[in-house]
């Protein structure tokens, strides 16, 4: 498989060194191109082949955990089911280094979680994404059902850490399965000298797809539109190969697309083999290719939210998505973005009832209520001015007490303002949060546009702002100049765009959402219900 990983690599991107680098480390393939890097840049090898010790070094304390939480799970009588990880890499690869991991992903029967929690805590595991005083509140247990939580230990100098998933593919219930049928069809298996739950070769394959699958959405669609590098795992397709070859006379076929039938999972399928046989030709046979597409039409994704679960924002894209991916060539794929095939602005001004010639200056407002139990009803009010230069925002909130970014990981769930623009190459955002440092009250600024969130104080080189803050309300001026939105009027004659009022309850600190000045029913992010100006 590395023969053919390589082949595709000299074929389609052997003319740009720098470009194939890249496209190999953000698509999780550099471990597998390990010797053929080696042949044309000596440095990157040298990086590539220490982070294969650290790999293999991970293996091998992971292994010593999972002997002691087999061990112990067993006794206590909870169905531990393991997926990917070491097992997988052991059973698929001759150098197990070869497979990127960084954890131990395992899942569990419901009824069993409280107690497995209790275990894991009992071997010295600590619960990374909830406080003990959250957990006592049962905070955890929602958001376990449908991604997972994260435990870590130190082994020795060596971090550990295990993700518990109540949905084995973190996918909420986007998929008409439910994760007890995967673990009930899990068995012990024998490999490295224990006997681990795993899956059943039919459900682990469309497991490892849909693992694959489910991040596209946010790695190629959501990625594509906020000018993100985007990311198409390569490295799991090529575990999809390696499966297929070693258990292709284990798997029952017609049961597998009973399974694809019943999920409503078919044209997800379709796309990963799709992708996988840009690469990895023949790994499935064009009768079977053919009998499922005859099953297309049982194709289905459940409304949920979906960016809780690793979605991103853009799933209503999914169709055009799709097509993009089943209609072009992988090595193109990789090259570009999701917005080398569609048109924002074209989606914006056929979905959008908006819209709006700016000849001189337009004036929008929009007022909200916030009930806060005792404090009784908030009120807010959103008024935007726009000309061919600039927004104009102005944000008033009475009797609510602001809460304020100090410091912490997140401000998109602190009081302020959210603006959103669609121009053809991405969409442009900027949150403006109320901060508070000592007794001085400011604003930050921070973007949705980059992986990490980076928050800085807001420059008076780039905008005009006011700002008052008083026990029970605030008030924020703001005029952001179209170019800082990435904007130029003079030669982008259409604009769709969005302005929210965010608010926080004050009691509990919980984000209550973004209050839009059009369109306050759908998310902010789908363009298609912003109003388009017309320049």
């Amino acid at each position: 498989m590395k023969e053919k990983l390589t082949e595709f690599f000299k074929r389609y991107f052997s003319d740009d060194t720098k470009r194939m680098l890249e496209i190999a480390n953000r698509s999780n393939a550099s471990f597998l191109l390990a010797d053929y890097i080696k042949e044309i840049d000596k440095e990157e090898y040298k990086k590539i082949r220490a982070q294969k010790k650290v790999q293999k070094l991970f293996y091998e304390k992971t292994l010593e955990e999972i002997e002691i939480l087999t061990s112990e799970f067993d006794k206590a009588g909870i169905k531990l089911v393991f997926v990917k990880g070491v097992f997988l890499a052991k059973d698929l690869y001759e150098d197990i280094s070869e497979r990127h991991s960084q954890d131990i992903d395992v899942s569990i029967p419901e009824d069993d979680f409280e107690r497995a929690h209790v275990l894991l805590e009992s071997l010295g595991y600590t619960c990374c994404d909830f406080t003990d005083e959250e957990i006592g509140a049962g905070k955890h247990i929602e958001y376990w059902k449908e991604q997972h939580i994260c435990y870590e230990k130190m082994n020795k100098s060596y971090k550990i850490y295990v993700e518990v998933h109540g949905n084995i593919v973190n996918a909420g219930e986007a998929f008409d399965f439910n994760t007890k049928e995967f673990l009930d069809n899990a068995e012990k298996t024998e490999i490295l000298g224990m006997q681990p739950y795993l899956l059943k070769p039919e459900y682990n394959l469309i497991y490892l797809i849909l693992h694959f699958f489910k991040h596209i959405p946010l790695s190629y669609t959501h990625y594509s539109i906020l000018g993100i590098k985007t990311e198409i795992n390569l490295g799991a397709l090529t575990d999809i190969a390696l499966f297929i070859r070693k258990h292709r006379f284990e798997i029952e076929w017609d049961r597998f697309i009973e399974l694809c039938v019943r999920m409503r999972i078919v044209k997800y399928v379709l796309v990963t083999i799709k992708l996988m046989n840009d690469i990895y030709p023949d790994s499935f046979h064009t009768t079977f290719i053919d009998e499922l597409k005859k099953k297309e039409s049982y194709t289905h994704l459940n409304e949920l939210k979906y960016e809780r679960c690793g979605w991103g924002k853009y799933v209503w894209l999914m169709d055009e998505t799709i097509d993009v991916l089943l209609n072009n060539h992988l090595s193109e794929i990789l090259k570009g973005t999701l917005l080398d095939y569609i048109d924002m602005n074209d989606i914006a001004q056929r979905e959008s009832a908006h819209q709006v010639d700016v000849e001189d200056t337009c004036h929008f407002e929009q007022a909200f209520s916030l009930e806060l139990g005792e404090e009784g009803l908030s009120e807010s009010k959103l008024c935007v001015s726009v000309d061919k230069e600039k927004l104009d925002v102005t944000y008033r909130v009475s009797n609510k007490g602001i809460v304020c970014y100090e410091g912490e990981k997140n401000a998109f769930n602190r009081d302020g303002i959210d603006i959103l623009a669609a121009t053809p190459d991405k969409i442009r955002h900027k949150l403006f949060t109320i901060a508070k440092e000592g007794d001085e009250y400011y604003l930050v600024e921070s973007s949705q546009d980059y992986v990490c969130e980076n928050i800085k104080r807001i420059s008076e080189n780039f905008y005009k702002a006011k700002l008052e803050v008083s026990d029970k309300g605030c008030f924020i001026g703001l005029s952001v100049p179209w170019k800082e939105l990435g904007v130029d009027t003079e030669e982008q004659k259409t604009v769709s765009f969005n302005v929210a009022g965010l608010m926080t309850d004050p009691n509990t600190k919980e984000y209550t959402g973004n209050y839009q000045l059009f369109d306050n029913q759908n998310d902010m992010f789908d363009f298609r219900y912003m109003p388009v100006l017309h320049f």
